[in-house]
């Protein structure tokens, strides 16, 4: 027997699935113009991550790491803007250096051999730190900055 007419379970389910689709295609729309109204941000001015330089230094004494006499040096290390620094801390043990972006972290590190670099953060070890140690502050560094 030819079925000439959908059965009421049938059209109720069509119109569940065409009121979803709907549904999708509003949310989408309203995607669309949230995304395209934030495309206009630098991205160069979002902040990568919200630890501190100092933040960092008090994650090194948390561990137990050596971090003596920690102390702000914003001023004098990132005086003369060439390298985008943000801040800067320093200990006996490390500098701290928090730039605007990955890429002048990057850049100084490429400069400065030895530097850990993680994000927009870099590391830079006194020589008295000894390759473990460093690894170690390496370690807690990339937890304080994810």
């Amino acid at each position: 027997m030819p079925i000439t007419h959908l059965d009421r379970p049938v059209r109720v389910g069509l119109r569940v699935v065409i009121a979803a689709l709907a549904a999708a295609c509003t949310l989408a729309a309203c995607t669309t113009s949230s995304s395209d109204s934030h495309s206009s941000i630098n991205a160069q001015s979002l902040i990568l991550d919200p630890a501190s330089v100092m933040d960092i230094i008090g994650a090194y004494q948390r561990a137990g790491l050596p971090a003596t006499a920690p102390h702000d040096v914003t001023a004098t290390t990132c005086e003369t803007g060439q390298d985008h620094c943000r801040g800067a801390a320093a200990t006996d043990e490390t500098l701290v250096i928090k730039f605007d972006a990955t890429s002048d972290a990057t850049a100084y590190s490429q400069q400065h051999p030895g530097t850990f670099q993680i994000e927009d953060i870099a590391v830079v070890f006194a020589p008295s730190v000894s390759p473990p140690d460093r690894a170690r502050y390496a370690s807690i560094t990339t937890l304080a900055v994810e």
